[in-house]
């Protein structure tokens, strides 16, 4: 995705700003039904993706700056080309009545926070358990629990990422959750 942020043109010069992102992503889904109801799943998907402002700058015919400014940096808060993010889960589940699954969230960079907190300094158990530095992930085991077939209750413990959610063809913004217990009803008419 390419969005003109920037443009300025005189008869010796061009300047131009793009807002730039790109990205590319390997995705695996694996999935077992057993004949008695039990199921099991797993996910992994990792992208490679770039971000930040693409600076193009042209004076008297010749090129000074053609180049992108990442918006991602590495723990010392050097500016790296990309953000490699990593999301898996497992989940184990008894059809029709429940479903167990955890999930972590992985990014390799440090994200701007321009004078603000991205994450909770604390981190919950399921984290420290695992040992995972807690800017970079996001951990959380959920059991939902089918009570009818139109009405089902969700119990979540950890962190969500958050950010853009899409499935079957439907996408939200999932807000960022730290550090606790998250409780969902759902019930379809």
């Amino acid at each position: 995705m390419i969005d003109l942020a920037y443009y300025s043109k005189t008869d010796t010069s061009k300047n131009m700003n793009y807002t730039y992102q790109s990205a590319k992503t390997i995705p695996l889904h694996t999935s077992f039904t057993f004949s008695n109801g039990w199921s099991i799943e797993a996910k992994i998907e990792t992208q490679w993706l770039k971000k930040g402002i693409w600076r193009f700058e042209e004076l008297n015919g010749n090129i000074i700056a053609d180049s992108l400014i990442s918006e991602f940096f590495d723990v010392n808060e050097n500016p790296i080309g990309f953000q490699q993010n990593t999301f898996m889960s497992i989940s184990v589940g008894k059809s029709p009545n429940w479903t167990m699954a955890f999930t972590l969230d992985k990014i390799s960079t440090t994200e701007p926070s321009f004078g603000l907190d991205q994450k909770d300094d604390s981190s919950n158990s399921l984290e420290s358990l695992l040992g995972l530095n807690m800017d970079q992930n996001w951990a959380n085991i959920e059991f939902v629990y089918n009570v009818t077939s139109s009405f089902r209750l969700s119990l979540m413990y950890g962190s969500l990422k958050g950010g853009l959610l899409c499935a079957n063809g439907v996408c939200r913004i999932i807000e960022p959750f730290e550090n606790g217990f998250k409780m969902g009803i759902t019930a379809a008419f």
